[in-house]
């Protein structure tokens, strides 16, 4: 995966193409391991699907993360979006982050 730098507070959309897959999950995380603090979750339409970002789900603590993206089949089974970067234990997430705004005057 590719990593994601956006401003804070900023509306991201990702369009996946699957002819598999019959829905798609977004998570953000502070690293591997942790509980999601961004869940965004999509489902597909004639092997599409866009996964959005909405203002108020970006509108977190500036800094670095960690993503990833799960493509669900029909029995609910999952498979993350190009993990193929993975051999044994070495693997790597995208990194997702969150640069400071400069507020709009009165």
């Amino acid at each position: 995966m590719n990593d994601i730098r956006i401003e804070q507070g900023e509306r991201l959309d990702i369009l996946i193409e699957d002819t598999e897959a019959v829905s798609a999950m977004m998570l953000v995380s502070t690293d591997v391991g942790t509980s999601a603090l961004i869940e965004a979750t999509a489902i597909f339409t004639d092997g599409k699907a866009q996964v959005t970002l909405l203002n108020a789900q970006t509108s977190i603590a500036t800094g670095d993360y960690v993503y990833q993206i799960r493509l669900y089949d029909n029995a609910g089974e999952y498979i993350v979006l190009d993990a193929n970067n993975c051999s044994g234990d070495d693997c790597s997430v995208a990194g997702f982050k969150v640069c400071p705004i400069i507020n709009e005057g009165s």
